[in-house]
Parts: structure tokens; sequence; C-alpha cells
């Protein structure tokens, strides 16, 4: 289980990494390095008050969703947790690759690092975060939509949004445009959502 999902989390990292660099590549690579291009740097934190209230209202609505769509929405097997569900303590090395690389590495650089600074460039970051958070919640929709049906997917995509929207936020006006908040929050609560399966508690 470990290496296959190793394997799986390197390939989908370098997948959603391989768009935004041919992308930097043709179009910044003389100005600026790739990782700083993406936001991959130390955060500077504008207003620790702010940064900390958005952090923990992001992270307990992202936590909230996860539990919702398991108890009420859809069935367990449907969850991408749903790998880790009973496996207790064994599954914690899997879990933490799943959370940490193969989730919210890849799609905190393809979501937040590429989408959401590129539009925010050209059309301002009121646009430019909320059309990745459409986006970003619109994935998350269809993903889920063959099992979920329509209005589970519209409720899924409604608070998969506000969540990346909350994060573009917490990157970009409360962490100097790093991304590195965005992915410890993103890892936190998968990791959560992979422990609760880990131990059968819903």
């Amino acid at each position: 289980m470990t290496l296959s999902l190793l394997i799986s989390a390197v390939l989908q990292l370098i997948l959603f990494t391989s768009i935004p660099y041919v992308y930097w590549f043709f179009t910044s690579r003389k100005t600026s390095s790739f990782v700083k291009w993406i936001g991959w740097k130390k955060p500077q934190v504008v207003s620790r008050r702010q940064f900390i209230l958005c952090f923990i209202l992001t992270a307990t609505i992202f936590t909230s969703l996860g539990m919702l769509t398991t108890i009420y929405m859809l069935d367990k097997d449907t969850l991408a947790s749903s790998q880790f569900y009973g496996t207790g303590l064994k599954g914690l090395i899997p879990a933490l690759i799943y959370s940490w690389m193969q989730t919210s590495l890849s799609e905190e650089i393809l979501f937040r690092g590429f989408i959401g600074k590129r539009l925010s460039s050209k059309f301002g970051f009121a646009i430019g975060n909320s059309a990745q958070a459409l986006l970003f919640g619109a994935v998350h929709a269809v993903m889920l939509y063959s099992s979920a049906g329509f209005f589970h997917s519209v409720v899924v995509m409604i608070l998969a949004g506000f969540v990346g929207w909350s994060i573009g936020l917490l990157d970009e006006k409360l962490s100097a445009g790093s991304i590195i908040p965005g992915w410890v929050l993103h890892g936190l609560t998968n990791l959560i959502s992979s422990i609760v399966m880990m131990y059968q508690w819903m």
C-alpha cells in the first residue's frame, strides 16, 4: 500500500507541477525562480491575529466538510481517504503521503500557486482568487457527481469553493504570497480525515 501510494503521489505531483512549470519556463524563467514564482517561500505574516483567525476558520470548515460528506452525503467508499478505512496505525505512513504530498502539495501548487496567482496578476485578486476557488470547488464536485448526485455535488462545490477562496486569502493577503500556510492547512485537514477513517470513527 505504501509503495503504490507513494508512486501515485509522485506521479500526481509531477503532473500538477509540470503544467505551471511549462508556463513559467516560457514566460517568467528570466525574471524569477520557479519555486518563488509559485509561492514556495517563507511566509511573511502581515497580521498575526487575522492569520490565526483565517487559518482556524478555514481548517474548521475544511474538516467539517470532510465529516459532513462522510456522514450525510456519501458512502464512505466514495471518498479518497476511504482507502485507510480500518487500517489503524499501519495506515499512518500512507496517510501522511496521501495528505501532505498527493493531495495538499499538488493541489496547492496548481490551484493557489499557479491558477490563483496568474489570474490575480492579470485581473486582480478578487477575480483571480474567486476563479481559482470556483474551479477548485467544481473539480471536487465533478469527482463526486456520479456517486453523490447533483444536489450533494453542488453543496460540496460551494463548501470546497469557499475553502479554496479562504486558502487563497490566507496565502496571498495574510502570508505575502506564500503557499506554505495553505499547504500546511490542507495537509492537516486531510490527515484528520484519514485518521478518522483509520480508526473507523464514522
